[in-house]
């Protein structure tokens, strides 16, 4: 090989080099930039359907806690029996069977959600059944432990709160526990 043809292939190779990297940055960019949208695509997915199970969960608590409380004002009204206090039991009494209907819709709802978390969806079918039969026996039978309940109700949010999790693809910091406050009294 003469100078020349070294000379040749120097000056191509000066030339290819970058025409090459240029080509392969291109292309690793175009690879880059749809892997990020099928990632946004599916974090997008996850968050909606986690919102939706927050917020059933979220309309669950606060079916349960209408119960709770509708047994008080019940109490009151037939302790009390002002004026028209019969239909206001009645009315009293069908808000609570509406909440109960609710709740059994809501528990619909959150089977289908939990589908989508394998590891905690299994505990917030649990407490959730342990819950709603706490709060049909103190609605049967007019007596139950409210702290029992409020605890369980303590344990289906945090069963939903990990399992929220899950759905979101990233990991809870750690397991709440109730504080002091929240704990039973004995």
């Amino acid at each position: 090989m003469d100078n020349n043809t070294l000379e040749i292939l120097k000056l191509v190779a000066s030339f290819l080099t970058p025409l090459l990297l240029l080509i392969f940055g291109v292309l690793l960019n175009k690879k880059l930039e749809t892997s990020k949208s099928i990632l946004a695509k599916e974090k997008g997915w996850q968050e909606y359907w986690s919102a939706q199970f927050v917020e059933v969960a979220k309309e669950y608590n606060h079916s349960v806690t209408d119960c709770v409380t509708g047994l008080f004002v019940i109490k009151q009204i037939s302790d009390e029996k002002l004026t028209d206090w019969e239909d206001d039991l009645n009315q009293k009494e069908q808000t609570i069977r509406l909440s109960i209907r609710r709740l059994q819709f809501l528990d619909w709802q959150i089977q289908n959600f939990i589908q989508f978390s394998v590891k905690s969806g299994g505990e917030v079918k649990n407490k959730q059944k342990h819950l709603f039969s706490l709060l049909a026996n103190l609605i049967g039978t007019k007596q139950g432990d409210l702290e029992e309940i409020r605890n369980a109700q303590f344990e289906f949010n945090e069963a939903v709160r990990l399992a929220h999790a899950e759905m979101l693809a990233i990991s809870p910091n750690k397991k709440i526990k109730p504080t002091q406050k929240d704990a039973p009294l004995n």
